[in-house]
């Protein structure tokens, strides 16, 4: 591996890394395995349960009903949309964990829109309005 650092003519630095192709690998010898065995205690170590880099156990989600898949490849389409219009990718509208969300809990209203994993202020003022007529479209309200 050869590594280099470059200074640009702002004040910030970058650095280049090159991975060289590996050669074919051959048997290990019984040393090497044992090398390879040992990992640094820096990569064994878990992070600690209130640490911001530690994932909490979750449950897998049950698949959505039929009802449910609708709503969500209803407003799958419709971040499509927004998505090329916005001129972004379509997770940064929303990603699928949200779309999920929605179609499990139907929200009906910007308060119970902010409940929804991924959705702050931001979005709130962005698509609450969008995303709440598709909802309410999908339980059988009319607009108006």
């Amino acid at each position: 591996m050869t590594a280099g650092i470059c200074e640009r003519p702002e004040p910030s630095w970058s650095l280049l890394v090159l991975f060289e192709e590996e050669e074919p690998r051959r048997k290990a010898t019984p040393a090497k395995e044992a090398a390879r065995a040992e990992v640094s205690p820096m990569c064994q170590q878990k992070a600690p349960s209130d640490s911001p880099m530690a994932v909490p156990d979750e449950p897998p989600a049950k698949p959505l009903t039929a009802r449910q898949e609708l709503l969500a490849s209803s407003l799958k389409a419709w971040r499509s949309e927004r998505a090329a219009c916005d001129r972004v990718p379509p997770y940064c509208v929303m990603p699928n964990r949200s779309i999920e969300e929605i179609a499990r809990l139907r929200p009906s209203s910007r308060e119970a829109l902010a409940q929804i994993s991924g959705f702050g202020p931001s979005r709130i003022d962005k698509y609450s309005a969008d995303v709440l007529e598709l909802v309410g479209r999908k339980n059988g309200r009319k607009k108006g």
